[in-house]
C-alpha cells in the first residue's frame, strides 16, 4: 500500500476516533442531566467556531423569547 493510501486510512481512522469521543462527551452530558441546563451539547462547541456559536445562541434565545411572548399573549387574561 502506498504512503498516500496509508495517510488516507489514518485520516479516516482519526476522524472516527474524534467522532466517537465527541459522542461520548454528549452521552455523559445527557446522563448527568445537562440537557436541561445547556443550549447545546458539548460536542457542538468543539465542532463550530466562536462566531457560529454566538449566532446560533442568539437565534435560540430569540426563538425562546418568541415562544414565551406567545404564551403570555394567549394567557394574558389568566394573569
Amino acid at each position: 500500500m502506498s504512503k498516500e493510501g496509508k495517510g488516507w486510512i489514518r485520516r479516516i481512522f482519526e476522524k472516527f476516533i474524534l467522532h466517537r469521543k465527541l459522542k461520548g462527551m454528549d452521552e455523559m452530558w445527557e446522563l448527568y442531566g445537562g440537557s436541561c441546563f445547556g443550549l447545546f451539547p458539548p460536542s457542538f462547541y468543539h465542532k463550530h467556531s466562536e462566531e457560529e456559536i454566538l449566532r446560533r445562541k442568539q437565534e435560540e434565545i430569540a426563538q425562546l423569547k418568541q415562544i414565551l411572548d406567545e404564551f403570555v399573549q394567549r394567557n394574558q387574561d389568566k394573569l
